[in-house]
């Protein structure tokens, strides 16, 4: 039985009109609503920033963070903050059937442990050694006379292949990830418990992982913004009186996204710079894609995004899948039965597929 009340409103055009304020809306209803009011202005703020900083017209606006802290949080956006820990190589290619399908289960367990709420980002970044150390880096240090001979020949074969060319790339990866808090303080305690969660995880197959503090996560960006330029960054150089800022100290002069009226590039600081997208993926992917691109000898950042669905939204993805599956399967169904053939053939891909599906 539906009620009416005295302003003749059915319940879902009241609670639109309650939403533009012309009703009032008590208890539960009350509540839901300024949730929702709250994470659509939420979601707006954060459109509009993307949208300014898409839009950028100087340097400091183009990069992706609003303020660092010393401890190594950033804030991303409003109400959106971040921590990056450095991980250390994972023996996977090299290793047992056994212990890669052990990495690959760890490693399935870590980005599932990210929620809807959360995101999360692999960056591998092959990092040319600066000019200044090459041939003269010291790669193992003295310890044992009995054996410092051989030590000194091994830093002496190393940095001759550094002067070749052959081992001038260090090789780093990171693990970042993302919360919404209302501030820094509300932010600490769920970042600390990611950040906990995803060492334990990578500890279980023996990768030494450890956070990076705001030194040296301006010291990546410089990095990447600034291949060439030494970092010379100091939290002694930032204060009320000089007025600047994190990214004043490590952002380059110049962010030039048409040198000499080219589009598929940018210039930053005289150096040549271009980036690739991924915008699909085929069904099968071989768990060594990503190793044959960052083992690629040249200077390179390789970053996955990946922004968790919730389960209400994972659910009604594979429904769909499924469905649409189904669909495929009558239509092959029937196709066969017109020209005599026998219907419970199906093609391989689509046999394959909806068994991937009914797995748990």
């Amino acid at each position: 039985m539906l009620l009416f009340d005295k302003t003749n409103k059915k319940p879902k055009e009241k609670e639109a009109a309650a939403r533009k304020g012309r009703l009032p809306v008590r208890g539960a209803h009350a509540r839901t609503t300024r949730l929702e009011e709250e994470e659509k202005k939420v979601e707006q703020a954060a459109r509009r920033k993307r949208r300014a900083r898409a839009e950028a017209k100087d340097v400091l606006s183009a990069i992706g963070y609003d303020a660092m802290y010393a401890d190594g949080t950033a804030q991303v956006e409003e109400g959106l903050f971040s921590q990056t820990i450095e991980f250390g190589d994972i023996s996977y290619q090299s290793a047992r059937e056994e212990n890669q399908q052990s990495v690959f289960a760890a490693m399935s367990e870590l980005y599932d442990y990210f929620g809807s709420e959360t995101s999360v980002q692999l960056t591998i970044t092959n990092t040319p050694i600066p000019e200044r150390e090459i041939g003269r880096k010291r790669f193992f240090e003295k310890s044992d006379p009995r054996v410092d001979e051989y030590v000194e020949e091994y830093n002496r074969i190393l940095n001759d292949k550094m002067r070749e060319g052959v081992s001038n790339l260090v090789r780093h990866r990171y693990l970042t990830f993302l919360v919404g808090a209302d501030d820094l303080d509300a932010a600490a305690p769920r970042l600390a418990r990611t950040r906990g969660d995803c060492m334990q995880t990578l500890a279980r197959i023996r990768c030494e992982a450890r956070m990076l503090d705001g030194a040296e996560r301006l010291e990546l960006v410089q990095s990447q913004l600034r291949p060439k330029a030494e970092f010379t960054f100091s939290w002694d150089k930032l204060s009320q009186l000089s007025g600047l800022r994190t990214k004043d100290l490590i952002a380059p002069s110049v962010l030039d996204f048409k040198p000499d009226g080219r589009a598929d590039c940018y210039r930053a600081d005289g150096t040549w710079c271009r980036v690739l997208v991924f915008r699909g993926f085929g069904s099968d992917l071989e768990d060594d894609c990503i190793a044959n691109v960052v083992d690629l000898p040249m200077p390179l950042n390789v970053t996955l995004h990946i922004h968790p669905m919730g389960k209400a939204a994972a659910v009604a993805y594979v429904k769909k899948r499924i469905a649409w599956m189904d669909k495929e399967v009558i239509d092959e169904q029937m196709s066969a039965v017109k020209k005599g053939y026998d219907f419970s053939i199906l093609p391989p891909e689509l046999s394959h597929s909806k068994e991937v599906l009914a797995l748990p």
